[in-house]
């Protein structure tokens, strides 16, 4: 004997959520009207196994006794006859209709944010492509060993060797605008700065007195001999290209 099923109901269909923006009224009306039409059915289904199971024990009980349909092979009719709730789901469709506005609202923020974040990936990516192509115009132009495989830093470094005032200009440049380890890095190029003229004098003693006075990377921005006054002093062309491996440096 076979018996029809309980109906239940996709509460947010898919299609809701992936386009929720898209959902009209019609479309919600629709649901509800599936829905009571799914309770109607499944009330028919219940009163029908209903009756069926009331007959098949009453029918058992003559040839088994009182016990009727218990401990028997027909203990699994029993067992899927007998519910004792109708299955329902017209009061969770209108719960979700009347927060669907908040449901909404929370598909519609998640797309967004992952909208957003793929748009983020693609700049990022793109972003990568234009910072790896100014390096190898760069690794090209300083005729780098191996220039597949430079990084930023690496041609950095190679023109700080070109100029010591370069190389104290851009390290303090640095500290001004990331001095979570203090003034380490432009002690360290101070280190490097050979003293051969009064002027080298000049901004090796103003350079060490930051030291002394350090509290933020703004002291080599303020001090006589600061790091756009020692640019001054190197070929605009290699300031320029340092500028524009320091704004690369670390991301590339």
């Amino acid at each position: 004997m076979k018996y029809e099923k309980y109906k239940g109901v996709n509460i947010i269909p898919d299609d809701w959520k992936d386009n929720p923006e898209n959902v009209t009224q019609d479309m919600i009306e629709k649901l509800l009207r599936e829905a009571d039409e799914i309770d109607a059915h499944n009330k028919r289904v219940y009163e029908a196994r209903k009756d069926a199971y009331s007959k098949l024990n009453n029918l058992a009980s003559v040839v088994w006794g009182e016990s009727g349909l218990k401990n028997t092979e027909s203990g699994t009719i029993k067992r899927y006859l007998s519910k004792k709730k109708v299955p329902r789901v017209s009061g969770t469709a209108r719960w979700v209709v009347q927060h669907f506005s908040d449901l909404q609202s929370h598909y519609i923020s998640e797309k967004e944010k992952k909208e957003r974040q793929e748009k983020f990936k693609r700049e990022r990516a793109e972003q990568q492509k234009e910072d790896q192509y100014t390096i190898n115009v760069m690794a090209h132009k300083y005729k780098m060993d191996d220039p597949a495989h430079v990084t930023a830093w690496c041609i950095l470094d190679m023109l700080c060797e070109k100029s010591k005032y370069l190389n104290l200009a851009t390290a303090m440049e640095k500290v001004r605008y990331n001095w979570q380890d203090g003034y380490r890095p432009v002690r360290y190029a101070l280190r490097e700065f050979e003293i051969e003229t009064d002027q080298d004098q000049e901004i090796y003693d103003d350079v060490s007195a930051c030291f002394e006075a350090f509290d933020d990377g703004r002291i080599f921005r303020d001090t006589e001999w600061n790091y756009s006054r020692l640019y001054e002093l190197v070929d605009s062309e290699l300031v320029q290209d340092a500028k524009t491996l320091m704004a690369l440096d670390g991301d590339a």
